[in-house]
C-alpha cells in the first residue's frame, strides 16, 4: 500500500511539473533556446507522466520498441538472410533495387511506345480506309 501512494505521489508531482512547463511554454516572453529546452523538458515529464500512468508500455522509447525493432531484425535476417544494419549488404539491396525500378520504367516506356505505334498504324488504317471510300463515291458521282 505505501508502494502505491508513493507511485501515486510521484505521478501527482509528474502532473505538476508537466503543468508548469506548459506554462513556461505559452508564455511569449521565451527566447528561441528557452523555448525548446522547456518543450523538450515538458516532453519528457509527459513521457514520465504517461509511463507512471501506463508502466507497462514501459519507461523510454527505447523500451517500448526494443523488442519490436528487435523482432523486425531477426525477420529480416530469416527472409532476406543478411544483417540489415551491414552497410555493405544494404547498399547491394538499394542498387539491386533501383536497378529493378530502372528496368520496370524501361518496360513501361517500351509498351507506351507499342500502344503509340499501334494508335499510329490504326490511324494509317482509318485513312486509308476513307481515302478509298473517297474515291468510290467521286468515281460513282461521274
Amino acid at each position: 500500500m505505501l508502494n502505491e501512494m508513493t507511485s501515486q505521489a510521484d505521478k501527482e508531482l509528474l502532473e505538476q511539473l508537466y503543468s508548469y512547463h506548459l506554462a513556461l511554454i505559452s508564455n511569449s516572453g521565451l527566447t528561441e533556446d528557452s523555448f525548446k529546452s522547456t518543450q523538450k523538458s515538458a516532453r519528457d515529464n509527459f513521457e514520465e507522466l504517461m509511463a507512471s500512468a501506463r508502466p507497462w508500455t514501459g519507461r523510454s522509447i527505447d523500451e517500448r520498441l526494443g523488442p519490436e525493432r528487435d523482432q523486425i531484425k531477426e525477420d529480416w535476417e530469416y527472409f532476406f538472410g543478411w544483417d540489415m544494419d551491414d552497410p555493405v549488404e544494404v547498399s547491394a539491396y538499394v542498387k539491386e533495387k533501383e536497378k529493378m525500378a530502372k528496368e520496370y520504367a524501361e518496360e513501361e516506356a517500351r509498351k507506351a511506345s507499342g500502344e503509340d505505334d499501334e494508335q499510329a498504324r490504326m490511324k494509317a488504317i482509318q485513312e486509308r480506309v476513307r481515302q478509298r471510300r473517297v474515291r468510290t463515291y467521286r468515281s460513282s458521282a461521274k
